[in-house]
C-alpha cells in the first residue's frame, strides 16, 4: 500500500493506492497520455469527472507526483477548479432553472453553472499557449478535475 499525504486547498489528506493500482492503472494511464501527447507534438488537455468530495484534487496530485518520478512519462501539471467557483456575492443574487424551478444558485453551490467557465476557459487558453522564460513550451499534459464532462 502506497501512503500519500497532501495538503489540498488547506485541508490535510491522507489517501492510500495499492500497488496494483499504481502499476496497473496509474503508471500505464501515465504512458498513454505522455505517448499521445509525442505524436500529437503539442499539450493535451484530460478532463477528470467525479462528484463533488469524490478525490479528484487528491487523485490528480498524486498523479502529478507520479508523474515527476516516473521514466518515461511526461511531468503533468494540474488545474483544479477550486479557483473557479463564483464569488458567494454572485451565487445569492442569481438564480438558475432546475427541473422547471427557479432556484438560487447559492443553494447548488458547487453545481456547473455555479463555476466561472468563462475565467476557466482565458485560463486553460492561456495555459496551452504559455512558454517558459527559454521559450520552450511548458509541460505537455495537463489533467483538469472537473465535476462533470463538458458538453
Amino acid at each position: 500500500m502506497i501512503d500519500y499525504n497532501v495538503n489540498i486547498n488547506g485541508l490535510d489528506v491522507k489517501a492510500n493506492y495499492s500497488e496494483d493500482t499504481v502499476d496497473n492503472i496509474f503508471i500505464p494511464l501515465l504512458r498513454k497520455l505522455t505517448k499521445l501527447q509525442q505524436d500529437k507534438k503539442r499539450r493535451i488537455l484530460v478532463m477528470l469527472a467525479a462528484p463533488p468530495g469524490a478525490g479528484k484534487s487528491t487523485l490528480v496530485s498524486f498523479l502529478e507526483k507520479l508523474s515527476q518520478e516516473t521514466e518515461d512519462v511526461a511531468e503533468i501539471q494540474t488545474i483544479g477548479m477550486d479557483g473557479f467557483h463564483r464569488r458567494q456575492e454572485y451565487l445569492t443574487c442569481h438564480t438558475t432553472v432546475r427541473d422547471g424551478e427557479v432556484i438560487p444558485m447559492v443553494k447548488i453551490k458547487g453545481a456547473p453553472e455555479t463555476f466561472d467557465l468563462e475565467l476557466f476557459t482565458e485560463q486553460i487558453k492561456n495555459a496551452s499557449a504559455k512558454r517558459s522564460a527559454a521559450g520552450l513550451f511548458m509541460t505537455g499534459l495537463f489533467i483538469i478535475q472537473w465535476i462533470m464532462l463538458l458538453m
